[in-house]
């Protein structure tokens, strides 16, 4: 099998490599792959995660002994669109990752005879939808400290014309235990530039259905506002502890029958979206009791139908709910069990 990786525009193997800054490079197609395949200079570890495609793995540099994640893709899973996929994450990664604190750092990325391997700062404080799983839901103080963490790296993103499509807590990690620990945004698989080339990718049904704007689940062309109606769900998990629009469950929170084909739960959700998503409801009222009107507003702002409507990244950060946490430098209490 020839090599999968893009190549670096510098050696790979050394920590720092980007690919070029030029103003070009977001609007060009990913260059074929000319990498050899190396030899693994990592040992690879037990493992700590996994996803559809691949598996994380703890790896230590033999030379140096530092400790990274190694996410570990089988060539056979990759074929067709998922190379290109691939290249996608790798090149975003190569160029932005250290551009921006709030996101995953690569390291390195090789391939062997079998496998491709992405090397990663190892974090070891979760995700957060662990932390909310074991909290149950988070305080406004809380919650608006993590969602500025976010929206600042989106910020950063959308400004290099990348859509990350995947937003969601699962992929939005802590990088220690520590009560102050740095929010981290991973998982680029399915992130995409924005341009010419990328038109056919920009329609596709692409991230985590409870947490697609409409205009995905209708299949029509998107952008940048995707990421910011995923960010209005997740605060209003977070705020909460439930979705605001699911498959299985009406906004209510009645359950819907059982269906067998997908889409029609799509559009019993596009449904919900366009009768309440404007004009969102905050219930189980009980459950929105304590939470003030600054942050249902700033959720309201990010779950739009429209995308025109909806909030920035940059406007979102100048909303008075989220503004109020950008002098904030903890989030207390937030990896305690309830």
């Amino acid at each position: 099998m020839p090599p999968l990786l893009p190549p670096p525009a510098v050696s790979s193997s050394n920590p720092s490599s980007v690919l070029s800054t030029s103003s070009s490079w977001s609007s060009s197609r990913p260059a074929r792959p000319k990498t050899k395949v190396s030899t693994c200079q990592y040992k690879i570890g037990r493992v700590i995660g996994s996803g559809t495609f691949s598996v994380v793995k703890e790896a230590y540099h033999i030379q140096t002994g530092e400790r990274f994640a190694a996410k570990v893709i089988p060539k056979q899973l990759l074929r067709g669109g998922k190379v290109q996929l691939l290249h996608n994450e790798v090149g975003i990664l190569r160029h932005l990752s250290r551009g921006h604190p709030n996101l995953l750092q690569l390291h390195d990325c090789f391939e062997t005879t079998h496998n491709v391997y992405l090397i990663t700062e190892l974090v070891t404080g979760g995700d957060l939808f662990d932390r909310l799983g074991r909290k149950g839901s988070f305080f406004e103080s809380e919650a608006a400290v993590i969602i500025h963490a976010v929206v600042k790296a989106l910020a950063y993103l959308h400004s290099q014309q990348v859509v990350h499509r995947d937003i969601k807590p699962e992929n939005i990690l802590f990088r220690n235990d520590r009560s102050d620990a740095d929010l981290l945004i991973a998982d680029f698989g399915l992130s995409v530039i924005m341009g010419d080339q990328n038109v056919q990718a920009l329609k596709a049904r692409c991230g985590t259905t409870g947490y697609m704007a409409p205009e995905i689940l209708l299949h029509q062309p998107y952008g940048k506002p995707v990421d910011m109606w995923a960010v209005g769900v997740t605060t209003y998990l977070l705020l909460s502890g439930y979705l605001p629009f699911e498959p299985g469950y009406t906004p209510s929170g009645v359950p819907r029958p059982e269906v067998e084909d997908d889409s029609e739960r799509d559009y019993a959700m596009i449904d919900d979206m366009f009768t309440y998503g404007d004009d969102l409801l905050f219930e189980p009222a009980g459950y929105w009791a304590g939470i003030t009107p600054g942050a249902k507003h700033f959720i309201r702002g990010l779950i739009q139908t429209d995308p025109e409507r909806r909030m920035t990244a940059e406007m979102a950060l100048l909303h008075p709910w989220l503004a109020t946490a950008a002098t904030a430098t903890t989030v207390s209490g937030q990896i305690e069990d309830p």
